[in-house]
């Protein structure tokens, strides 16, 4: 059996709320001049009074909506364990290959309500 192990270069970890309307932002599309390789990435969102969607986007600017940018991953689960406590959980995995962003654009975390508590995590190569 031949495994290929992921040879990531950057460890990219946040818990940093974001409010709705805005991004959190990985890396600027100006520091990403020969592109990035993506590998995983994962991310916690809780707010305390709605449901949320949560996604990961590469775009040229940062975005300011779940609509804005190329959409790389969505939150696939969700939970709320009483009336008023909702956690939603997004989860990227490239595989072998990895997933190329090309040149002059960042990555961002969205989110549709604002945050209360968030947890996130990238690995990446930068070409």
């Amino acid at each position: 059996m031949n495994l290929t192990p992921i040879r990531y270069g950057v460890a990219y970890k946040s818990n940093t709320n974001i409010v709705a309307g805005t991004s959190e932002q990985v890396f600027a599309p100006g520091t990403n001049v020969n592109g990035v390789i993506l590998w995983r990435a994962g991310g916690r969102s809780f707010n305390g009074t709605a449901p949320s969607a949560y996604n990961l986007a590469a775009h040229t600017a940062a975005p300011n909506s779940l609509t804005v940018g190329d959409v790389i991953a969505v939150a696939d689960s969700s939970m709320s364990n009483a009336a008023t406590i909702f956690e939603t959980f997004l989860k990227f995995e490239a595989g072998a290959w990895g997933l190329l962003i090309p040149a002059g654009k960042g990555l961002y975390f969205n989110v549709a309500q604002s945050e209360t508590s968030s947890l996130r995590q990238v690995l990446y190569t930068v070409l």
